[in-house]
C-alpha cells in the first residue's frame, strides 16, 4: 500500500472509534436517565455505581459459565438467567453496539497504529521497546508489577505459598490492568469519555493498589522477602498511587 492508502486506514479506524464512542456514551447515558434525572450530570460516584453493577453482571456470567459449561443447551440456561431472553427493545439492544466495537478491532488490527500528538508525548503517552503506546503511569505500573514478580519468583514463591505475598504480586499486577482500562485510552488519543468516568475507573486502580500495600505491610514483618525489596516495593507502590491521585486531581478539575 502507498503511504496515501494507510493514513486514509488509519484515518478509517480513528473514524471508526470515534463512532463508537460516541455510541458508547449514548449507551451510558440511557442508563444514566433511568437512574437519574436526565437533566442531571452524572459525576465520579454515579459511574462507580455503574460499573459496580457492569463488574456484578460479569461475576454473575462468569459463574454461570463455571455452572453450565460451553454448550448450545448453556448458552441458552446463561441467556435465561441473565435475562437476555426477554424481547428487547431495538434501541435499548446493545449488542448490536458489542458487534460492532469486534468489527471496529479486527478492522484496526490490519491497520497501521493511530500517532498520538508529539507535544504529550512523556505526558499522556511514551512508547515500549516494541514501539506501542502505553500511558506513562500504567506502564510503570506494568514494569514495577512485572520486576517485583520475577524478583519473588527468583526467591521462590511458590515454596513460601504465603497467601499475603501472594496478594501483594497479585493485586500489583491488577492494579496496572486497571489503570491500562483507564488511561490507554488517553495515551492513544481516541475520543475519551467524561473525566468523571475516567475518575471512577482509576478509583478502581487505587482499590487494587490499596490492597498490594496492605498485603506488603503483612509480609513485611515476617522476613519473607528482603528487607531491601520491601523498601523499594513499598516506595514504589506509594509513588504509583501519588500518581493516581494528581491524575484524579487533574480530571476533576475538568468536570
Amino acid at each position: 500500500m502507498t503511504s496515501e492508502e494507510d493514513a486514509e486506514r488509519a484515518q478509517t479506524a480513528a473514524q471508526g472509534m470515534t463512532d463508537f464512542m460516541t455510541r458508547l456514551t449514548k449507551a451510558i447515558e440511557k442508563h444514566q436517565h433511568g437512574q437519574k434525572d436526565p437533566e442531571e450530570e452524572w459525576d465520579e460516584h454515579d459511574y462507580e455505581k455503574f460499573l459496580k453493577e457492569c463488574d456484578a453482571r460479569t461475576d454473575k456470567y462468569g459463574e454461570l459459565l463455571d455452572k453450565y459449561g460451553d454448550s448450545d443447551e448453556a448458552d441458552a440456561k446463561i441467556a435465561k438467567e441473565m435475562g437476555w431472553d426477554q424481547p428487547v427493545d431495538p434501541e435499548d439492544d446493545d449488542r448490536p453496539l458489542i458487534e460492532e466495537l469486534n468489527a471496529i478491532c479486527a478492522e484496526a488490527a490490519d491497520k497501521p497504529p493511530l500517532e498520538p500528538a508529539p507535544e504529550r508525548e512523556g505526558i499522556d503517552w511514551i512508547r515500549d521497546e516494541t514501539g506501542e503506546i502505553h500511558h506513562p503511569l500504567q506502564r510503570r505500573c506494568f514494569e514495577s508489577a512485572v520486576k517485583f514478580w520475577k524478583q519473588a519468583d527468583e526467591l521462590g514463591i511458590e515454596k513460601l505459598a504465603n497467601a499475603d505475598l501472594d496478594q501483594f504480586i497479585l493485586e500489583f499486577q491488577t492494579t496496572g490492568a486497571k489503570l491500562a482500562g483507564a488511561l490507554n485510552p488517553i495515551a492513544r488519543g481516541f475520543a475519551l469519555p467524561e473525566p468523571a468516568f475516567t475518575v471512577a475507573y482509576l478509583k478502581r486502580a487505587l482499590d487494587h493498589l490499596h490492597k498490594s500495600q496492605a498485603a506488603l505491610e503483612a509480609v513485611a514483618p515476617r522476613n519473607l522477602l528482603p528487607e531491601t525489596m520491601v523498601v523499594e516495593a513499598r516506595k514504589e507502590l506509594f509513588e504509583i498511587r501519588e500518581g493516581i491521585l494528581k491524575l484524579m486531581d487533574e480530571l476533576r478539575g475538568r468536570s
